[in-house]
């Protein structure tokens, strides 16, 4: 087998297990299973769901953690990421969002300063919101811990706590048109890396048929060159006697 055959079986199998990974998200969101962040509520998240939405006012980063971006299983980059607390005031939610993406870092940062001038009164201006849209993940229990804590350093009681505060789940920012474009662009490579296989196979059976023929020939007049010798050699071995 060579290298180039090796290779490519190679970025077939990786190409098909990773686009086999991400069709499900694929198939989601081209069907527009979409939930929108205005219908989050306590206990209404679940993992693997997917959310698109705009996030009005940011209250504190209650943690910092260090994410690993994931394509499936496979690990595709290490960032450090902030949680942001933020609120849905048509459901009385309040609920985290793991910002992973340096552009919506940004645009968080500046929301949640503006937020807190507009709740301080300081201007009559309303935050510009935040479009997001993200993936549903369990929240890590080392976060869980900074969430209860910083909501019981803010005066917030227990039953306020546990009616209010969606404490298992939290929404880590994702780029949609990736989960929507990926697997068909990967299964694609994966393909053509098949395709490819399949005619260099066909071609490699070709030649070796055609070697095989013509040595077919040979060694057949090669044999009866031999056999007929040997006929006559008996013969007249026979004729001596």
């Amino acid at each position: 087998m060579s290298t180039t055959t090796k290779i490519l079986m190679v970025i077939a199998l990786i190409g098909a297990i990773m686009g086999g990974i991400g069709v499900p998200d694929a198939i989601r969101i081209w069907k527009g299973d979409i939930d929108s962040t205005d219908d989050v509520a306590i206990d209404s998240m679940s993992a693997g769901q997917v959310i698109e939405g705009d996030i009005e006012v940011a209250y504190d980063i209650v943690a910092m953690g260090k994410t690993t971006k994931r394509y499936g299983f496979i690990p595709v980059s290490r960032s450090e990421s902030p949680y942001y607390i933020v609120s849905n005031s048509k459901n009385n939610c309040y609920y985290l969002i793991d910002v992973s993406t340096k552009d919506k870092q940004d645009e968080f940062k500046t929301l949640m300063d503006q937020s807190w001038e507009y709740m301080d009164g300081k201007t009559d201006k309303v935050p510009e919101k935040v479009h997001i849209t993200g993936k549903v993940g369990m929240m890590p229990i080392k976060v869980q811990e900074f969430l209860k804590e910083y909501c019981f350093e803010s005066g917030m009681s227990d039953d306020e706590y546990k009616s209010m505060v969606e404490s298992t789940h939290c929404i880590t920012t994702e780029d949609l048109s990736m989960m929507k474009f990926a697997p068909p662009i990967i299964c694609g490579v994966s393909l053509i890396c098949l395709i490819i296989l399949l005619i260099r196979s066909a071609a490699s059976a070709r030649a070796m048929k055609k070697s095989l023929a013509g040595r077919t020939v040979v060694l057949n007049e090669d044999a009866k060159a031999g056999i007929g010798q040997n006929d006559e050699n008996k013969q007249t071995d026979s004729y001596d006697i």
